[in-house]
């Protein structure tokens, strides 16, 4: 079903399950998915749909400001790449010492090897993983201190860059691990996963008890969730 949604049409898929709502979520190709309850008539969802024009070209905005994000790096000059949800431009320069480093808006690779792009990923990727190390360690710090109420024992910290989790908690070690990529997000990104974790001290699971404890402490976790998942591929 196509529908026009101001000067765009847009493909709208329509899915029926055994279920008692309706679900509208926007897809990585911006096309708009519906799952209804079956029997559920194509005339009502359509309207239903045209009622939630503000709120899907809302998110399909801001799929397409996260589709600019997922873009592959190839370490070139003018590329993006982001630090603590602040974005920089990359600028490469050949140098007999290799180095990175930030300049006002700018991140700057000396590197003797200046058109390897393999040799400059190592480069920046070496330089984020120390910049984690010391940055979320100090932020992890804050945090267990500003909600020590959460837990009884501080859990130990480590990090790993990870691709399907920003963290997790092992409670036989009783040990955050958090994702090294962290520290391309916003501040208040990383402080939500932190706590998240530490919630997690409580209850292992994510049923109705979790969340309840969760939003006692980060009331608008929900809205940080989404903003997080934004910079899921950078």
């Amino acid at each position: 079903m196509l529908i026009q949604f101001g000067d765009e049409l847009v493909e709208v898929l329509i899915a029926y399950r055994r279920r008692k709502t309706i679900k509208i979520t926007i897809k990585p190709d911006l096309s708009v998915e519906v799952i209804a309850p079956m029997r559920t008539s194509k005339k009502y969802l359509k309207e239903l749909v045209l009622k939630k024009t503000s709120w899907i070209l809302k998110h399909r905005e801001r799929m397409k400001k996260s589709l600019r994000i997922i873009k592959e790096h190839e370490y070139k000059d003018g590329e993006v790449f982001y630090i603590l949800g602040k974005s920089y431009k990359l600028r490469v320069m050949k140098s007999s010492q290799n180095n990175v480093f930030i300049f006002q808006n700018d991140i700057f690779i000396c590197a003797k090897k200046k058109d390897d792009m393999d040799y400059k990923k190592r480069l920046m990727e070496k330089w984020y993983s120390d910049m984690a190390l010391a940055k979320l360690k100090n932020i992890y710090d804050n945090v267990c201190e500003k909600f020590k109420e959460i837990y009884e024992n501080k859990p130990q910290l480590a990090f790993r860059k990870m691709k399907a989790r920003w963290g997790s908690y092992t409670p036989i070690e009783n040990k955050i691990l958090l994702n090294s990529n962290l520290i391309k997000v916003p501040e208040e990104c990383i402080e939500y996963v932190i706590v998240h974790e530490l919630c997690h001290t409580r209850y292992l699971n994510h049923k109705k008890e979790f969340y309840n404890f969760l939003e006692h402490f980060i009331p608008e976790w929900k809205s940080i969730r989404e903003e997080l998942n934004r910079y899921a591929n950078v």
